[in-house]
């Protein structure tokens, strides 16, 4: 009995030992879609590929969900209390996500499940793809907009009116804070305000009815006496009041978030612009990239401003009145990784791609500490020294560079007699000898250094 208890535990702790669970996610912050804040400002979220990723600001912690949709992720949405999150992916699959435990909820699936979505209800009249969707702070209206604009209201008889007059594709609609606003943005560089005003019962009624042609006294002499608009309500009706034309260029898709009185739009060349609204008052102007702005949103108290970048996979988020980073992170998204080392601790992780970078990812908090740009070529080899105050990598450049983690340089580079590509690279235990090989040839090439 004894012995097959000893047994059990050593089979038990050889499975613990081979047991693997997803930790997290480095090597990439951002891939496409929007990115959101929880209302506190602290933590922002960031589809990455079919994952998502959560920076918590305050802490400089990063850390990946270890959920996986079925492709990659399009749209995230988060409910006001931060609890829940919402994603949608490319194929149109949902998942509800607790945010708290880290877990899936719910998702809706053509197959009967326990804990399925319910269809509540579905509302047409675009005659393109839509664009922008976005709810009023009161959660009574929520507005959608494609080549032109109408919003909705979740009450019975309500007609929802058509804002018409945009010349392009709307890239962003939003109401201010109180309602009674309406900001849109559209890709041709315009950004037009609309303002609410009551329109009588009577009037809305008769559209409803199809009784589009009727004058406006005729309805007003109707509405005492027609039961059916006995106690109707007034309805909320968008004029427009005014509009500009945004002097950056065109926006290029990204998201238009209002934040108190604040509008940040992204734009294609890579510039964004903030405006203090109803007054298109430009209070910040900055390019933070050479391609254009994906997406773009305000924290809470309207201090920070996050933008992607889908071209380079670059996140950003901006404190605009003293004008510094809290966040800038960039990871190998146009290429290849091709080499990977971990330090002699484990706290560092470098990574080598095909993009000539090699970059330092710090283990616990999964950020990116140090990009080193030397190499003219695709990075194909990493290797620590022992101590772990230095690390050496190979390239097709025909260089193997030493660089410095202390100082973050790169003080020594190695170079074969006759120009060739390199492949890979180790370092001998003593820290003293690096070797590398050069191409597809099976020859060494030594080179001494005190790495």
């Amino acid at each position: 009995m004894e012995a097959t208890g000893v047994r059990r535990r050593r089979q038990a702790s050889q499975a613990m030992r081979h047991s693997y669970a997803f930790s997290n996610l480095c090597g990439n912050v951002y891939r496409q879609g929007n990115v959101v804040f929880t209302r506190d400002g602290g933590t922002l979220f960031s589809p990455v590929g079919n994952r998502v990723s959560a920076f918590d600001l305050t802490s400089s912690r990063l850390h990946t969900y270890p959920f996986e949709a079925r492709a990659s992720i399009a749209r995230l949405a988060l409910s006001p209390d931060g609890g829940l999150l919402l994603t949608v992916d490319e194929g149109g699959y949902a998942l509800l996500v607790h945010v708290p435990k880290r877990t899936v909820r719910a998702t809706p699936a053509i197959e009967r499940t326990f804990t399925p979505f319910n269809l509540h209800r579905t509302h047409s009249g675009h005659m393109d793809d839509i664009t922008a969707v976005s709810w009023s702070a009161d959660s009574a209206y929520f507005v959608t907009g494609s080549k032109d604009l109408f919003t909705v209201h979740r009450r019975t008889g309500y007609v929802p009116p058509t804002l018409g007059g945009h010349r392009s594709a709307l890239v962003g609609a939003w109401f201010d804070r109180s309602r009674q606003l309406l900001y849109t943005v559209t890709r041709d560089g315009a950004m037009l305000v609309w303002a609410r005003y009551e329109q009588e019962a009577a009037a809305v009624a008769a559209v409803a009815r199809g009784k589009r042609k009727l004058a406006a006294d005729e309805l007003l002499a109707t509405a005492g006496a027609t039961d059916e608009l006995a106690g109707a309500e007034s309805a909320l009706t968008m004029e427009r009041r005014a509009s500009r034309a945004l002097a950056a260029g065109a926006p290029s898709g990204a998201d238009v978030a209002v934040g108190s009185e604040l509008v940040a739009i992204g734009f294609s060349s890579g510039a964004f612009t903030l405006c203090e609204m109803p007054g298109f008052v430009q209070v910040h102007s900055l390019s933070i990239s050479d391609e254009h702005v994906t997406t773009s949103a305000i924290n809470g108290s309207g201090e920070w401003l996050a933008f992607g970048c889908a071209a380079h996979g670059q996140l950003i988020v901006w404190e605009w009145a003293s004008e510094t980073y809290v966040l800038k992170q960039q990871g190998h998204f146009a290429s290849e990784v091709n080499a990977l080392a971990f330090s002699a601790a484990g706290a560092v992780i470098a990574a080598g791609g095909n993009d000539a970078r090699v970059k330092l990812w710090d283990a616990s908090s999964g950020f990116c500490v140090v990009t080193f740009t030397e190499h003219a070529a695709p990075v194909t080899g990493l290797a620590f020294v022992p101590h772990g105050r230095a690390f050496v990598c190979s390239s097709l450049d025909g260089t193997a560079r030493a660089f410095d983690l202390v100082r973050y340089r790169n003080f020594q580079t190695f170079a074969t007699p006759t120009p060739a590509q390199l492949t890979c690279v180790a370092v001998d235990t003593s820290g003293e000898v690096v070797v590398v090989t050069v191409g597809n040839l099976d020859t060494l090439s030594r080179a001494a250094g005190d790495a």
